[in-house]
C-alpha cells in the first residue's frame, strides 16, 4: 500500500522470504531494537521459520548515526545482530539512482534533496507526475501523487499547499487524505477558503505521521 508512514511488519513475502521494513523520518535511538522485536515476535506468534530481510529507511543520516547498536550482549562473542540489519538512507542515493532501482520510487526522490532552495521545483513537479503516471497503474496513481505530494510539502517548507496541488495537477479532494485534512479543518474552524485548513492540516498530519 502506498503511505507516508511504514510500520514494522511483513511487508512483502516471496519464494525468498519477508521483508520487514521501518521507515524513519524522526529521531529514534531504539528503532533497531524495535525493528528486530517486530521480527521476531512475528515469527514466534506465525511459527514462522523462513528467511527473513529486516530493513530500516532513513530520511536523514542523523537518524541513523544516533540509532542505538544491537550489540549489547556482554561476553556473547558471537553474537552478530548488528548485522542483521539492512540500512538504507536515502539522501545518500540521488533521484537518478533510485529511478535506476526502481521507477515506482519517484515518489520518495522529495527526501533524496538536502538543499530544497536551489531546487526548481516546478520542473522537477512536472517530470515526478509524468514518472508516476509511466510507473504506477492507472488505479494507483492518485495514491501515488497523494504520498509524493506531502513528502514535497514535508521538504520543501517554503511552499504552500495550494502550489503543491497545482504542480501535481490533481485534485486533493479526491483522495482520503484530503477529504479528512478538508473535515478537520472545517470542524477546527481553520477554513477561511480552503486553503488555511488544507495548509496546517496537512503539515499537522505529515508531522503525526513522520512520528509514528
Amino acid at each position: 500500500s502506498l503511505k507516508p508512514d511504514v510500520e514494522g511488519r511483513p511487508y512483502l513475502e516471496n519464494a525468498q522470504g519477508r521483508v520487514f521494513i521501518e521507515s524513519q523520518g524522526y529521531l529514534d535511538k531504539f528503532i533497531r531494537h524495535r525493528l528486530l522485536a517486530e521480527v521476531f515476535w512475528s515469527c514466534r506468534q506465525e511459527g514462522y521459520t523462513g528467511p527473513v530481510w529486516a530493513c530500516i529507511l532513513y530520511t536523514q543520516t542523523e537518524y541513523q548515526q544516533k540509532a542505538e547498536s544491537v550489540t549489547q550482549f556482554r561476553g556473547a562473542k558471537n553474537c552478530q545482530l548488528a548485522d542483521c540489519i539492512h540500512e538504507i538512507v536515502l539522501t545518500d542515493y540521488t533521484e537518478a539512482e533510485l529511478l535506476r532501482i526502481d521507477p515506482q520510487l519517484v515518489i520518495l526522490v522529495p527526501l533524496t534533496i538536502t538543499d530544497p532552495m536551489q531546487v526548481k521545483l516546478w520542473e522537477k513537479a512536472v517530470e515526478w507526475k509524468a514518472t508516476v503516471k509511466q510507473a504506477f497503474p492507472e488505479e494507483k496513481q492518485a495514491a501515488a501523487l497523494n504520498v509524493l505530494g506531502l513528502l514535497v510539502l514535508h521538504q520543501f517548507r517554503h511552499i504552500t499547499a495550494e502550489e503543491v496541488l497545482t504542480m501535481l495537477n490533481f485534485d486533493w479532494m479526491e483522495t482520503r487524505a484530503g477529504q479528512q485534512t478538508f473535515e478537520k479543518g472545517r470542524q477546527t474552524g481553520l477554513l477561511d477558503g480552503m486553503q488555511q485548513g488544507m495548509q496546517q492540516g496537512m503539515q499537522k498530519g505529515i508531522q503525526q505521521g513522520m512520528q509514528k
